[in-house]
């Protein structure tokens, strides 16, 4: 494995760990703490189509629908950038 493939998988990871807290955060309707672990994961993978959606589902509860909104597109174009064609 290449220097920068060990690179994106340790991204990954760290997004999908950030995604859990984001999950257990909403969880206990602690939406201000879920978006800010979404965010980070989204910053460590600009196509996770799951981090957007779930980012998108805080903001509508926080009644903020044009992000939702917002969210929900991006999570459209995360998917068809990741899906096989």
């Amino acid at each position: 494995m290449k220097f920068n493939e060990l690179e994106e998988e340790e991204r990954m990871k760290q997004a999908q760990e950030l995604k859990a807290k984001g999950n257990a955060a909403f969880s206990s309707a602690e939406h201000d703490q879920a978006i800010a672990h979404y965010l980070e994961a989204i910053n460590r993978d600009e196509f996770f189509a799951d981090a957007f959606s779930n980012l998108g589902n805080c903001y509508k509860l926080k009644g903020r629908p044009s992000e939702a909104a917002q969210c929900y597109q991006r999570r459209l174009r995360a998917c068809r950038q990741r899906c096989p064609r």
